[in-house]
């Protein structure tokens, strides 16, 4: 399960270092703009992104969704164990939709 958290709450938790501030955006999207302390474990690399932008644009949302789970399924083992192996509790972030840091979310539990 997911919520929502403040920015106030964040950044208090932040400071008592009781989280790990997950980003899981490209590591392109990344590397050009994160929150200081965070670190990047992405749903799809800077190549599927684009793969799934283009299917976006030129088909719809539906077919994007299909092919990013088609893409997230293979990774889904190792992206779980590396959001296990963090030890603490996870704030997940991404950007425009949250499509990505919902499903990242939910499957970090």
């Amino acid at each position: 399960m997911f919520q929502d958290i403040e920015l106030l709450d964040l950044l208090k938790k932040q400071k008592e270092e009781t989280i790990c501030l997950v980003d899981v955006r490209s590591p392109q999207e990344f590397a050009a703009f994160r929150i200081p302390g965070s670190i990047n474990i992405p749903v799809f690399d800077n190549e599927e992104r684009v793969e799934v932008g283009t299917v976006y644009k030129q088909v719809g949302p539906e077919a994007a969704k299909e092919k990013g789970l088609e893409i997230f399924s293979i990774k889904l083992p190792e992206f779980i164990a590396q959001f296990q192996s963090l030890g603490k509790e996870k704030i997940v972030y991404c950007w425009r939709g949250g499509m990505r840091s919902k499903t990242a979310a939910t499957l970090s539990i």
